[in-house]
């Protein structure tokens, strides 16, 4: 049955219940969670079966298919772990020091308040003719550093103000991208509400920079200080998108009460319009949610197009110029010119592999 895998049955706020399994959650229902619960209490199979008012052969049966399903849901970490930048101990310092933000005053405060100072600033203050800033590459990826590091700061601080434990920000690869990230897999546990206000807390931090931002530039009026409020902006944007599996996805997942919003997004874009009107009980949201999704597909998938055919004769100076920013020769040229190859090929690669997996 279940003797060779190590799990632990949680019961939430509101009466869910999960289990834990290899720092994973999964909600099951009542009568799994019963099943499991007697198992775990050291009842055999006999004294389950008559207690549930199940055959022998039923209550085993149910046994596999969890342990089947648990097997086959927990798949390796899409983002591979490299160091910790802060470990637990230094986040509940943290959180604990910064916990007071997320007060509910505070919370709601700030955010109006960061939004109106963002909007006033892009309104009336921002000059954009300092968007072409000679800072150079370096500059950049200190901006980009700073910000995604407020981000994750603002996650674990979220997460420790509802007691989330074993809270660290970490450095990893993404695919092929290097990120931070803190790992919130408890964060299914707590009531609904909460759990938007922790998917929250990157975004929210970002505002806070940005107000923290525009203060300092009206004092020092720092090429550097205006790169982080322009760029993390842009990066707010992109998180706050539902489209992307990012913090807007949770946030837009947990508002509307859809579990599993990108599987079943996902299903109702495959399904053939002649058959569409005949499924009932489609959630406006979800289907709000699809053809957003499908029309942001389609609008980035012509920009790109327009982008690299309009642009396609500037491309060897894009490149000439970061070569000399990174004191790069040939090597990064290669890199540079052969990434979009390495990426469709990547995406080839996982689109077979996943097929012929499902086959298996």
């Amino acid at each position: 049955m279940l003797t060779d895998i190590n799990y632990t049955l949680v019961k939430t706020e509101d009466d869910a219940h999960y289990i834990e399994y290899k720092g994973n959650y999964f909600k099951i229902n009542d009568n799994a969670y019963h099943l499991l619960s007697m198992f775990k209490q050291g009842l055999d199979i006999h004294e389950i079966a008559q207690n549930l008012n199940m055959e022998i052969a039923e209550t085993n049966n149910a046994f596999m298919q969890i342990k089947e399903a648990l097997t086959k849901k927990v798949r390796p970490p899409k983002i591979q772990r490299l160091f910790t930048i802060l470990n637990n101990h230094c986040c509940n310092g943290i959180g604990e020091s910064f916990g007071f933000l997320f007060d509910k005053t505070i919370f709601y405060g700030l955010i109006i308040l960061s939004l109106i100072t963002t909007l006033l600033f892009y309104l009336l203050i921002a000059d954009y003719s300092l968007l072409s800033f000679h800072i150079g590459f370096a500059g950049y990826l200190a901006a980009l550093m700073i910000i995604m590091f407020f981000h994750e700061v603002g996650h674990v601080c979220a997460g420790s103000h509802y007691q989330l434990k074993n809270l660290k920000i970490s450095a990893g690869v993404y695919y092929i991208w290097p990120v931070f990230y803190v790992s919130l897999n408890q964060q299914v546990l707590l009531p609904r509400e909460k759990r938007i206000i922790v998917s929250a807390g990157g975004l929210y931090f970002q505002l806070l920079l940005n107000l923290l931002c525009i203060i300092l530039n009206a004092f020092f009026q720092n090429d550097f200080i205006l790169l982080v409020i322009h760029l993390n902006l842009a990066l707010f944007l992109v998180n706050i998108a539902p489209m992307l599996i990012l913090d807007g996805y949770w946030i837009y997942a947990d508002l509307f009460r859809i579990e599993n919003l990108d599987t079943k997004a996902k299903a109702l874009l495959k399904t053939p319009v002649s058959k569409i009107k005949f499924l009932k009980n489609i959630p406006a949201a979800l289907s709000v949610y699809a053809a957003i999704r499908l029309l942001a597909i389609l609008s980035i998938w012509f920009m790109a197009s327009y982008f690299l055919i309009s642009n396609a004769g500037y491309f060897p100076d894009i490149i000439y110029s970061l070569q000399e920013d990174l004191g790069m020769g040939i090597i990064f040229r290669a890199v540079f010119l052969a990434m979009p190859y390495l990426l469709f090929l990547i995406y080839l690669y996982k689109t077979i592999y996943g097929r012929l997996s499902k086959n298996d």
